[in-house]
């Protein structure tokens, strides 16, 4: 079923999957259109502040404050399937004027998606660095909310994620991952988990020193912890690495998985 504008302020989904050796769907070929939404329950973080982004700040490669009705703007791609929501959030936001909210719900043995994608170039070793804001309200069943993801640009990509946050547990799961000598078989590098506060904004930051032998720091909140020193964390044969923002996962039946995002940045080696 092709994706519907339902209303003038939300938009929702219901598309097909395309499945991949990595378990992740590749971004549609058409964008739906987003437009702001001011109905939303929520609170605005007791830091709130003005628009975040700096133009050449120096701070980042590239940010997303949702500042704008384009929610898609400065990503490269949607990556929008089965069921799922995208909308403006002018109620609960860390910098004004609003945030965006990202839900997915159950599409019964398929991936849904609510997700945007900024490309980021060809993959290098070195240190990665991605901050947001986060809130969810409720525990996810399954899913990531922000992914470092790899491709290639053959007709049959290989892809796969170096780095994931996933909620679980009423906390964030930090996943850094390596694929060996190639291929879209991805081995679990490390992972680490830290509590958050479920209907309160939580900071979060991810650093990864990319490599053979690599390394990983995680925050969220006042709370930090690092991986295992000399891992393996790298996409081995791929050509190029993606920020996918937005929360997907393979729901069981009846059951959502929801977020607010605000204040995007990542930095690259």
């Amino acid at each position: 079923m092709a994706c519907v504008v339902t209303s003038p302020l939300v938009v929702l989904g219901a598309c097909s999957s395309f499945s991949t050796s990595s378990g992740e769907a590749p971004p549609d070929a058409a964008a739906p259109i987003d437009a702001a939404a001011d109905d939303a329950d929520g609170s605005v973080a007791a830091d709130a502040r003005g628009p975040f982004c700096v133009e050449d700040s120096g701070s980042y490669d590239r940010c997303w404050d949702f500042s704008t009705d384009r929610l898609n703007e400065g990503f490269d791609d949607p990556n929008h399937v089965e069921d799922y929501i995208v909308r403006r959030d002018l109620t609960t936001f860390t910098s004004a004027p609003g945030s965006w909210f990202s839900e997915v719900q159950a599409a019964p043995g398929k991936q849904s998606a609510a997700r945007y994608i900024a490309r980021l170039g060809a993959i290098k070793d070195g240190t990665y660095k991605v901050t947001f804001d986060v809130r969810l309200d409720t525990e996810c069943p399954s899913g990531s909310i922000i992914e470092l993801y790899c491709t290639t640009l053959d007709s049959e990509p290989n892809r796969g994620s170096m780095m994931r946050v996933v909620p679980r547990n009423g906390g964030l799961e930090f996943q850094v991952q390596h694929n060996g000598n190639g291929g879209s078989s991805f081995a679990r590098s490390d992972t680490k988990t830290l509590p958050i506060t479920l209907g309160t904004w939580t900071h979060v930051e991810v650093e990864v020193n990319a490599g053979a032998s690599g390394s990983a720091r995680f925050l969220a909140g006042d709370q930090q912890v690092e991986s295992a020193p000399n891992i393996p964390i790298r996409c081995v044969g791929m050509t190029g690495i993606s920020l996918l923002v937005g929360v997907q996962g393979t729901l069981p039946a009846s059951t959502r998985c929801a977020a607010w995002f605000d204040d995007v940045t990542v930095s690259l080696p």
